[in-house]
Parts: C-alpha cells; structure tokens; sequence
C-alpha cells in the first residue's frame, strides 16, 4: 500500500480500513510512504508503522532522484530507474496485492511496476483536481495498469467511467470511515471564557452565544478558503458580525496559502469574527463545539471531515453541483446553494441560525446517515469486498512488468 504521510482525508481513511482489516486478521500490510515536504506529520508516520513494516521515501531523496535522472544521459536514466525497479521487486516481490491509495503517487506506481500481483487504486478526486495537478501520462498509464478502481463516491466513479472511460465493471465504490467513538450524540457545551480546546490549544472555544461556523482544509482556492471569506464578509455587512464566530481549521503555518488567508481576515477588518488556526490531531474538539460545517470546496470527491462532523450531528452547507459534499447534502445532511454562491450561503447560514428545529432535524439526519452507512464495519467489509475480488485476478507475468518498466518512464 501506498501514500503519503500527511494529515489529509485520503490517509487518514487508509488508516482506519487497514486497522480494521488488521483487526479482523485479513491482512499483513507493508506500506511505501512518501513524504510530502510542508504537510508532512511524523504521527502519521509512526501510525502506519504501527500497522506494518513501512518504508519512507523522503522529499530529499525524492529531489535528489529527480535531480540525478534530469542530468544523466537517458541511457543512465532510463538504467537507475530499472534499478530502482528491481530493488523494489526483491523487496516486494511476494506480496499478493497492490494497494495504491491514491492516482497521484505516479512514481511509487511506476517503482512498483516489475511487482506481479493484481493491483488495485483507491480515488479520492476529481477531474478538475487531476486536470489541475496530475500529468496526462500518469493517468493513461494508470488505467492500463489498475485492475480495478476503488472510487470514494458515485461522483468519482462517474467521472472514471465517463471522462476516461474506465470500463463500470472495473470500478467499486468505497467511501471513508467516520470516527464514531468520540463522537457524542449531542454536541457538549463550551465556555466562553476562552478555553483551549483539545491538548495542544491551539484553538479557542467559540464563544457558547454565538453561533459557531467552521471550515476544515488546507486554505487554498481549490477549498474554497476566498469563498468562506466572501461568506463572512457578506455575514459582516449584514449585521451578524457579532453573532457569528467563524473558524478556518487546516493547512501549515508560515505557508503562503495560510498566511494570504490571514492577512485576507485582517485587511478585512474580521479578526475579531474569524479565526484561521492550522491543521490540528483533536479536531473533534471543534466539532463538539460546532453548529455548522460550511464546505465552500469547488469539487470534492467525499470528505472525511463531512462523515466526522456528520458524527456529532452537524449539519453541512455546500455547493450544488460541487461532487461528494453536495451528494451527501441531497440525502438529508444538510443544504446546499447555487454553485460559488457566497451571498447563497450566508443565507443559508442565517436560515439556520434562526431555525434551530431545522438544525436539529439535518443534524439529526447527518447523524443517522454515518451511522446506517459509514461505519468501520459497513466500509471495512466493503474493502475487505474488494481486496477479495483483487486478489481473486491472475498475477501478471513478469516479462510483461519488465517491458513494461523498459518502455515507460518514471513520472518526475
């Protein structure tokens, strides 16, 4: 299995199928972790380590690959990369499947080329991400060499099957696992005294007479960090500025994207009605303090802090048309407005503050939602499903892997 050691949904949803499927003796895990520079997080790590044998890839060693490949004569290149190949498949060559956690690991997928067993890639996005970030040849190759794709939500498995015409047959669905065990029926109360919340403190209790909004995510456009700021702008000018305490949860600090963020809050006179605080371990803290979770992403696939605010029984405000976020909504969990519609969402968040019966009821939905359908049983068995079914294929001959290996290249 593959991933990166960050603190971001895709992993932390890795985690929690692979304890369960530990837990239930249906594998013996190794992983291929990659460091990803800025959001890398030792506990991460050390968690993957706990579950089985792990070996790291560093951003350093990464960049002095990259460095060596660019400058080598495409001979040597295309050599060191057959060595890196090899030296993978001495050490992985028995395993019986291959979990790739995500599409956008192209140089862990091209190292484990030489490697026989059946192999399966977990999604997490969607095509404007991919467009955005991932080289077209990463994603033809990937579809000739996947056995079979694990899409998060019917959003992603549509988008497999329609944009890059993944055959349906190829395609599960398997979304994230909610964390139910901290996770109170009815959220507790805070003081308003100022309060840390959670051990590291980095975050301050919301003020129990305000009504209390957050956003969880790096603070880049892609999440939508310049619409929550045009939503507690428009909350501002309205007259709610005092009502309302807005918090942006994610991201590292002393990061560009975070401090714009923050700058942004103060050039718009909002610090005293937004907060901006990075990515932290006890975030259910915030959400036992929470009255509704704004997701004001572009796309996305099917959050994991959605199904965990969901958990306690808070309500989500997205966009239509905006991927998994908006499908959750539509079942009960919440609202949602016209695509980029910051204006739409301030109203929605009044309708809300004044209606607190409706509240209760999407809470209450949110709720019964996680528990009917994203447990660690019901999406452990499901990946437990299609580990089967992987590893039910016929394992791939090894002189095609090695042409294979001879006639690509290692993405850079």
């Amino acid at each position: 299995m593959s991933h990166e050691s960050s603190r971001t949904g895709a992993v932390i949803a890795l985690q929690r199928q692979v304890s369960w499927l530990v837990e239930q003796g249906a594998v013996r895990p190794c992983f291929v972790v990659r460091t990803p520079g800025e959001l890398f997080d030792r506990d991460i790590l050390e968690a993957f380590e706990a579950l089985g044998p792990t070996r790291l890839v560093s951003a350093r060693a990464e960049r002095i690959r990259r460095i060596a490949t660019n400058r080598l004569p495409g001979w040597t290149s295309r050599g060191l990369d057959l060595l890196c190949c090899v030296g993978y498949w001495v050490r992985y060559r028995s395993v019986s499947a291959v979990w790739f956690n995500t599409v956008m690991n192209g140089p862990v997928h091209y190292d484990l080329t030489l490697l026989e067993a059946p192999r399966v890639c977990h999604i997490h996005e969607l095509a404007r991400f991919l467009r955005a970030y991932l080289p077209a040849e990463w994603m033809t190759a990937a579809i000739d060499d996947v056995d079979v794709w694990a899409a998060v939500s019917d959003p992603v498995a549509d988008m497999l099957n329609f944009r890059y015409a993944v055959e349906p047959g190829r395609i599960e669905i398997l979304p994230g696992i909610a964390n139910l065990g901290t996770s109170p029926l009815r959220r507790v109360s805070q003081p308003a005294d100022g309060t840390p919340l959670g051990g590291d403190g980095d975050v301050t209790a919301l003020e129990a007479s305000k009504f209390r909004v957050a956003a969880i995510g790096p603070p880049v456009p892609r999440k939508g960090s310049d619409v929550f700021l045009a939503v507690a702008v428009e909350l501002a000018r309205r007259g709610y500025r005092d009502q309302v305490e807005m918090t942006w949860l994610g991201g590292a600090e002393r990061t560009s994207d975070f401090d714009d963020l923050v700058s942004d809050v103060e050039a718009a006179g909002l610090a005293g009605m937004v907060r901006v605080h990075p990515a932290r371990t006890d975030v259910e803290s915030l959400y036992a303090d929470l009255d509704v979770l704004l997701i004001p992403s572009r796309q996305e696939s099917f959050p994991l802090v959605m199904l965990e605010a969901g958990a306690f029984g808070v309500p989500i405000v997205t966009f239509e048309h905006s991927g998994g976020s908006a499908v959750f909504a539509s079942w009960g969990a919440g609202v949602t407005v016209p695509y980029l519609d910051s204006r739409g969402m301030a109203d929605a968040v009044i309708s809300l503050m004044g209606n607190p019966q409706e509240r209760r009821r999407l809470g209450a939905a949110s709720r019964a939602i996680v528990e009917q359908r994203f447990t660690p049983d019901a999406i452990g068995a499901r990946c437990d499903s299609i580990l089967k079914r992987v590893l039910a294929l016929p394992r791939r001959p090894f002189r095609a892997r090695l042409r294979r290996a001879l006639s690509s290249r290692r993405p850079s």
